[in-house]
């Protein structure tokens, strides 16, 4: 009910506001991550913060998910469209009600089968949770989203799957990242998600930032290689653009020096030749001869012009747009000859001095000898509106005239040619480069319109100005791709290492998850049990009978004095018969022991919870294996000790399923790995082509991160194999000096990328050398400790760059050694070695990359050979690791 004051409604209304503006502001911020040419993204964290929030507050918030969702959609329509229209609206309606239903939907999902308040402190409710509001839920939205855009012929039905897939795992990726963190925040029951915030929040944001940086290089790089191709290829175009504008002005060159070598040239010999340079330039409109003809010739001309052409022939003048007689001039430049004549018979005789443009270029190449082209400019005859450009050369009585003054009194006429620049340049294609560019094509001295435009955007990530020079002017050519060029050159690269990452994110919050809940459950139990034996200190025997799990005392001798009925029940014994018998005697540690008093009194403190993994072996030969929680109690100065006995069953067959799994993935990894190692390997060794050095680099780094990845998977499947009795060892009799020889050749072409030496060392008397080993897991073992030495040895060093391999007899054993003079091993890290994932350094950049699989791998080989592996070291100087076997007998 909701107070007559509106004190609730007015709580309802800010919440639904927020949640609007997190998901505004939120999508906002994801469209950064989102990669050319649209707006797809590989992660869609509203869709998290939706399906979160209405978990938590209920349906009464999903006006404040329609609100935002609008809201987010309506706007990118106003920058994609530069405006809003009645279509735009609707589609933004259309998404945000896809939105509501897939967030509602979701919610009634997981409530059903995990109900709420929910508390996801199991693997499986974990994974169910995922699943549901993940990859089923999201369905929605993205199927109602890419039908819209379908629907209003905005996307067409090539690009449905794409699309649809892209907004499917966004959305899947944001709810797996994305809700976990709401519940975290607001959710029930609260102490449990409160605890998470340091534990599973924390490192899940640490993560997404981290990947989401990997991505922004990425992406970077990756836009700036395709900026650069596409700069290529748009200087491809210009260059043979130039090379065809180069050819108009020595084919104009090739005119002018006929009216400069031959004394008379017929109107028929001019358009003869015109025609032959027009059939190898069709952009050409028409070609011109214009004599320089002075004022007291003026007569002689016109009637010489006049027979010549069998009807009356004027010098004229363009006034106004109408030609008419031309005034008396000191000279004219009358156009003579045009070629084609048939639809240029009106401009025979005009004074080409009368135009303005042509004037000056006509003065400029009368001066200088150079072909000149005008400004851009409509023709009249031109119906089309194009514009033109006209190239002026002149022509001289004497070419060896190079001189101005002489240059000057030799002068004949000019040679014009029409042109459209833009024609030329439509006429140029390198390969498809073509199609792959939008382009534009303006005379930068000139203020008016471009001779081609084709670009939509003022500026492009990928715009690439070229400037050319021509006849005296400066063109500017812009290209912006087309989206063709946009959709064959999509940056997968970017697209996986996001996706991927943030695929990484979810599995490490699942993970985290998991880790939380069960230690919040053991938190929870040992707070309950302790809270109980305070509140209940003489009341011992009723604090065992009603415990869950088994419960014995035991006293300073170890002697039972009380066990529970659930510790008689777990140990098959009838009431009453573990008193007074001795605790060593019903258990076995992991050495095969037996677990004494000795063992309690040195591990148990005051209070304070030792747990120990131990078995019971039943009368019928059977085991169980349980975990002891021992702790220690003071009563009236003596001591006596309690033992917690839990069940490891099922903790066992999950662990096993857990290694099935990661098995499982790892297999699954290793198959488009190997396909991607393939592929990057074929490209880095040429058989695809030359490639240019920059992509060679980093083709290169990823050929050997792929590599990295491959080992890492491999180690993984290793621990399965040994862990789970899958790595078979077969022992034979081996000389150990051929299987050092091997290691050390493995490891030389690796040795030479940090510019280390390798020396085997194996003395006279000990070449026949043999020992019981599996050669292969040996020589495993023997690569990785040689490798190891290699990586942490100084590089470029002749003093203390080289590892040695040596063989030493100690006793009835053969001990190799591999001597590097490295960095050492510092002494807080000598315990944990040879754990797993453990390396010097542990922070998030390391100096040397590895997986710190390696030793413990190699520890646990050794071990299943029957031998044995340790190191030397001092820190700062150096480190010798060793494995030792026994002799063969023979």
């Amino acid at each position: 009910m909701f107070s007559p004051d509106g004190v609730h409604w007015s709580r309802l209304l800010v919440s639904q506001l927020l949640l609007a503006l997190a998901y505004l502001l939120l999508g906002r911020l994801a469209l950064l991550l989102a990669i050319p040419p649209g707006y797809a993204m590989a992660i869609y964290p509203p869709a998290g913060i939706a399906l979160g929030m209405i978990l938590v507050g209920g349906y009464r918030l999903l006006p404040g998910v329609a609100v935002g969702s609008f809201l987010l959609n309506t706007w990118i329509s106003w920058e994609t469209q530069n405006g809003l229209s009645p279509i735009a609206l609707g589609l933004a309606a259309t998404i945000a009600a896809g939105a509501v239903l897939q967030a509602a939907f979701g919610v009634l999902l997981v409530k059903r089968v995990l109900g709420y308040p929910l508390a996801l402190d199991s693997n499986r409710d974990i994974l169910r949770f995922m699943l549901l509001a993940g990859p089923f839920a999201c369905l929605i939205n993205a199927s109602v989203g890419v039908t819209a855009l379908w629907s209003v012929g905005i996307m067409p039905v090539s690009a449905i799957w794409n699309n649809w897939a892209t907004w499917w795992m966004g959305d899947t990726l944001g709810v797996i990242v994305f809700s976990p963190a709401c519940l975290i925040l607001f959710g029930k029951p609260t102490a449990l998600w409160r605890s998470r915030r340091y534990s599973v929040m924390l490192p899940q944001l640490l993560s997404f930032v981290m990947v989401v940086g990997s991505f922004v290089l990425v992406r970077n790089w990756e836009q700036a290689q395709l900026a650069s191709d596409f700069r290529s290829r748009a200087q491809a175009i210009a260059s043979a653009f130039q090379s065809r504008l180069d050819s108009h002005v020595e084919s104009q060159k090739t005119i002018s020096g006929l009216f400069s070598n031959f004394g008379i040239i017929t109107s028929e010999q001019m358009q003869n030749f015109a025609q032959g340079i027009m059939r190898q330039h069709p952009e050409l409109m028409a070609i011109e001869w214009a004599a320089l003809v002075p004022d007291e010739l003026r007569v002689y001309y016109e009637t010489n012009m006049t027979t010549a052409l069998k009807k009356e022939f004027k010098i004229r003048e363009l006034v106004d747009g109408q030609l008419r007689d031309a005034g008396r001039r000191v000279e004219y430049v009358p156009i003579t000859y045009v070629a084609p004549l048939l639809g240029n018979e009106l401009a025979l005789g005009l004074d080409t001095l009368s135009i303005a443009n042509r004037r000056l270029a006509i003065q400029q190449a009368r001066t200088t000898g150079l072909t000149v082209s005008t400004e851009p400019l409509t023709l009249v005859q031109d119906k089309s509106g194009e514009l033109s450009c006209v190239l002026v050369t002149p022509a001289y009585d004497d070419l060896g005239l190079l001189w101005q003054p002489g240059r000057l009194g030799k002068f004949k006429g000019v040679v014009l040619t029409i042109l459209r620049p833009a024609e030329v340049l439509a006429s140029v294609n390198v390969g498809s480069y073509r199609q792959d560019m939008l382009l534009k094509l303006v005379d930068r001295q000139f203020n008016g319109n471009a001779y081609l435009d084709q670009v939509t955007k003022d500026i492009h990530p990928y715009q690439s100005d070229i400037n050319l020079t021509f006849a005296g002017r400066t063109l500017l050519l812009t290209a912006q791709p087309t989206a063709i060029f946009l959709s064959n050159h999509i940056p997968w690269v970017a697209w996986i290492s996001l996706g991927g990452g943030m695929l990484f994110c979810g599995v490490i919050g699942m993970y985290l998850l998991m880790m939380s809940g069960r230690s919040f459950g053991i938190e929870s139990l040992v707070q309950k049990r302790t809270l109980e034996l305070q509140e209940s200190k003489w009341s011992l025997q009723s604090i065992l009978e009603n415990a869950a799990d088994g419960i014995l005392t035991v006293n300073a001798d170890g002697q039972i004095a009380l066990a529970n009925r659930a510790a008689e029940h777990l140990l098959h014994v009838k009431a009453g018969q573990l008193e007074g018998k001795y605790v060593d005697r019903l258990f076995i540690d992991a050495n095969n022991k037996m677990f004494a008093i000795q063992d309690i009194q040195i591990t148990a403190f005051d209070e304070v919870l030792f747990a120990k993994e131990m078995r019971h072996v039943f009368t019928d030969g059977s085991e169980i294996s349980l975990e002891l929680a021992i702790s220690k109690v003071q009563r009236d100065a003596q001591p006596f000790y309690i033992l917690i006995l839990h069940d490891l069953t099922e903790r066992k067959r999950v662990d096993k399923i857990k290694g099935e799994f990661v098995s499982a993935v790892s297999h699954e990894l290793r198959t488009p790995l190997t396909s991607i190692r393939g592929t990057l390997g074929l490209v880095v060794a040429g058989a695809l082509g030359e490639v240019p050095e920059k992509a060679m680099k980093m083709l290169k780094l990823a050929n050997n991160n792929a590599e990295r990845l491959h080992t890492l998977i491999n180690d993984l499947l290793d621990f399965e194999k040994l862990e789970f009795g899958g790595m078979l060892f077969k022992l034979t009799p081996c000389r150990l000096k051929d299987l050092l020889q091997k290691s050390l050749e493995y490891n030389l072409a690796y040795a030479e990328k940090f510019s280390v030496q390798l020396c085997l060392q194996v003395p006279d008397e000990l070449q026949e050398t043999r020992v019981n080993v599996d050669e292969s897991r040996l020589i495993q073992v023997l690569s990785n400790l040689i490798s190891n030495a290699i990586k942490f040895s100084p590089a470029n060093d002749t003093a203390s760059s080289e590892v040695i391999i040596r063989l030493e007899l100690r006793d009835t054993h053969a001990r190799v050694l591999v001597e590097d003079k490295g960095i050492g091993i510092s002494d807080e890290f000598r315990e944990r070695i040879f754990s797993k994932f453990s390396q010097a350094d542990g922070s998030g950049t390391r100096m040397y990359a590895g997986t710190g699989l390696g030793l413990s791998l190699a520890k646990a080989m050794v071990e299943k050979m029957q031998g044995s592996i340790g190191f030397d070291s001092v820190y700062g100087e150096g480190s010798s690791f060793y494995v030792e076997f026994a002799l063969c007998n023979s």
